[in-house]
């Protein structure tokens, strides 16, 4: 018992390098482990987080802590996720326990309510017509925060703040690969996903040969066969595929798809977890379809023309 105990020690002291590796890390219950912004940890064995015990991996404006861990991982972790301005933001919980309803009663997580009694923090609807698509939780009416259960892992939703600050979610760390059942509407197969993970997803094939887009490009629909990203500005869905720079799925970035049927499955596999600790990036929340407007000028005609086809290659 006293070997252990010394063992835990030395892991936690060894926390404040850049880069530390663990065949198996066990907190016990007054034990505090802290993963900064640019730091990673890599346990190659097991986890244990014993009732009581802290493990935090956070997140800053420019970086985010990683935790990977390739055996099996018991005990609730918290992730805390960088959120820049007061603006909605496509969001996952890197987590699979985290209540809803806990999560919009906390008073650090800053998420606002409006006169109708919404929240903040919304999920989205493919077969609601436009403009009503993004249903939002709330303290009473159609969708109740109480009633709403855990945030889906590896699903996406669109969250705010009531100004920067940080996004807390605590629970249990996905052990195995999280597959998501996609839903399709006859003219509106867009779904909502993202990184279940505390730690990186390479995004394309410029980041890594194993990449979430390659994995998934089979349930794609052939003329949307990229991952999209809204940042905020207008016409700002932008897509990510293949032939676009290198991009890391951040933990707790969402992003949209739209794929061919229903009822299948987009998978982010536990073993392409990395530890890339490259700038973050911001996405926010969208209202319309993915589309790019063209406009081409010939003397004083000009015509104008939405394409909707973006390759991946």
């Amino acid at each position: 018992m006293k070997k252990k105990y010394a063992l835990i020690l030395l892991v936690m002291a060894l926390i404040v390098v850049q880069q530390t590796q663990s065949q198996d890390l066990h907190v016990s219950a007054t034990g505090t482990f802290y993963v900064s912004p640019k730091s990673d940890i890599n346990v190659t064995g097991s986890l244990e987080v014993v009732a009581g015990g802290d493990v935090t991996i956070s997140s800053d404006a420019t970086h985010s802590g990683s935790l990977i861990v390739s055996g099996t991982a018991t005990g609730a972790i918290s992730y805390q996720k960088s959120i820049p301005d007061d603006n909605w933001h496509f969001v996952s919980a890197p987590v699979e326990t985290q209540s809803i309803n806990d999560f919009v009663l906390d008073l650090a997580n800053g998420i606002p309510t409006s006169g109708t009694n919404n929240y903040g923090v919304s999920t989205y609807n493919n077969a609601n017509v436009a403009g009503t698509r993004w249903e939002y939780y709330s303290a009473l009416g159609t969708h109740p925060a109480n009633v709403a259960g855990n945030f889906t892992t590896g699903k996406g939703y669109s969250n705010k703040r009531t100004a920067a600050g940080y996004y807390t979610f605590k629970g249990t760390m996905a052990d195995a690969d999280v597959v998501v059942t996609t839903t399709t509407n006859a003219t509106h197969n867009w779904e909502v996903v993202g990184n279940p993970y505390p730690s990186f997803l390479p995004a394309n094939t410029l980041a890594n040969a194993n990449n979430i887009l390659a994995f998934n490009m089979g349930l794609l629909d052939t003329n949307y066969s990229s991952l999209y990203f809204w940042n905020g500005t207008a016409l700002a869905y932008q897509p990510v595929n293949h032939g676009t720079s290198a991009m890391h799925l951040t933990p707790g970035q969402a992003f949209m798809i739209r794929t061919k049927v229903s009822a299948d499955t987009f998978t982010f596999p536990k073993s392409y977890q990395t530890a890339q600790v490259a700038a973050a990036t911001t996405f926010y929340k969208g209202s319309g379809t993915p589309e790019i407007i063209l406009s081409l000028l010939s003397g004083t005609v000009t015509k104008t023309t939405t394409l909707k086809y973006f390759s991946n290659t």
